[in-house]
């Protein structure tokens, strides 16, 4: 059995949500009582670096976020632009993150730099047939098997 990768089981949930502007995607998270309630915000941010307590703490903030019911949308929330760090940003296509640190829907800063693009990618493809989708990467593979 292989296992999949933290992205591509983000990027599979996020085709699986019924909504996707950042209001509606806001408000479903918000209607469901969340396993990250019942802890301690701190645990979702934790310090610098790559030492084992770090790992430690990403571990057990993924364990509270496996359990979340609304897991996707809280991820498409956290990968929606950020307008006002994407405010100078010019020409680059891919705007800033609105949760760049710490561990939103499990995964971390990096992770969900990985699945941004794809997401994005997503939405144009939603609202444009027109949109083509190229094959260049095993996640995009994924993507296209899916459609």
């Amino acid at each position: 059995m292989t296992a999949v990768s933290p992205v591509a089981e983000a990027i599979a949930g996020l085709l699986t949500l019924p909504v996707w502007t950042l209001p509606e995607l806001q408000a479903l998270v918000h209607a469901e009582r969340r396993p990250c309630w019942d802890v301690d915000p701190e645990l979702f941010f934790p310090p610098d670096g790559d030492g084992p307590a770090v790992a430690r703490q990403v571990a057990r903030a993924r364990t509270v976020c496996a359990a979340c019911p609304v897991r996707a949308a809280c991820l498409a929330v956290a990968l929606a632009p950020d307008a006002a760090a994407d405010a100078g940003a010019g020409d680059d296509p891919d705007p800033a993150l609105y949760a760049p640190d710490g561990v939103w829907a499990g995964l971390t800063a990096d992770e969900r730099r990985a699945v941004a693009s794809h997401w994005y990618a997503l939405r144009r493809l939603a609202a444009s047939e027109d949109v083509p989708v190229v094959a260049d990467s095993p996640v995009d593979d994924m993507l296209l098997a899916v459609a």
